[in-house]
């Protein structure tokens, strides 16, 4: 069984595709293409207004989009286009991704479980989400379990079945939300489920994409901002809920 993995990545980040280039030679099953990114910073007026809704964007999220996270949605989306065809999961994988040890034997038995799936499914195996532990999981194997994420982020790592590719490739366009804005993406009828312990991981420190969006002026949070978040946590907590922690 071969597992189709599209890695994206930008034509200038050189260094980080021999980086995954090194790293995915030792994983067997996965045939490796590198997708060459959209690089936000040279779209011009004219694609920018073909090819995203800078006023729906706005209104989502309270700010203007920037070039790299426009680029990267616009990345995404065009793999959603060539996925959507396919007769067979997908592997999406962003360049500065580190898979597991022993990746893809505890990939296989996950990817098995989405093959057989009907539904529009998308599943995180990066750590960024957060899940109810009390709700009973959808499949589970020796290494993992697929759990219902509640809130979501991070493209780092991630498989989708055709269903899903089809679903995005035609809600996605023109580009309107950021490319891990999961949570929205579950009106449209997306399936939204996470691995447990992850499979991928991301580096900690915010990329090009995440430095574009902090705001220098942004103010700082209150400590009444704080306590509220300390016992909105804690309550949380006694429902269930809980957060894909890096396991490694």
């Amino acid at each position: 069984m071969m597992i189709k993995t599209y890695v994206v990545n930008l034509e200038k980040d050189v260094i980080k595709r021999e980086r995954m280039t090194e790293i995915l030679s030792k994983l067997p099953h996965l045939d490796v293409v590198f997708f060459k990114a959209v690089e936000g910073r040279k779209l011009n007026p004219t694609e920018l207004e073909h090819l995203a809704d800078m006023a729906e964007f706005k209104k989502r999220y309270g700010h203007q989009a920037t070039l790299p996270a426009l680029g990267c949605s616009l990345s995404h989306l065009e793999i959603y286009k060539i996925i959507r065809k396919s007769s067979d999961p997908v592997l999406v994988l962003e360049d500065d991704a580190t898979p597991a040890e022993n990746f893809t034997t505890k990939l296989k038995p996950v990817y098995e479980w989405l093959s057989k799936q009907s539904e529009p499914i998308v599943i995180l195996l990066s750590p960024c989400f957060s899940y109810n532990k009390y709700k009973r999981c959808s499949f589970s194997s020796e290494t993992s379990k697929i759990v219902n994420v509640l809130h979501g982020q991070m493209t780092s790592g991630y498989l989708i079945n055709p269903a899903a590719a089809d679903l995005l490739a035609v809600k996605l366009q023109p580009v309107r939300y950021l490319a891990d804005d999961w949570d929205y993406m579950k009106r449209w009828g997306l399936k939204i489920m996470g691995v447990v312990p992850n499979l991928t991981d991301c580096p900690k420190e915010l990329g090009e994409i995440g430095l574009s969006q902090v705001s220098p002026n942004a103010p700082g949070k209150t400590h009444l901002y704080k306590l509220k978040s300390i016992l909105s946590f804690r309550i949380r907590h006694l429902l269930g809920m809980r957060y894909s922690n890096r396991a490694w």
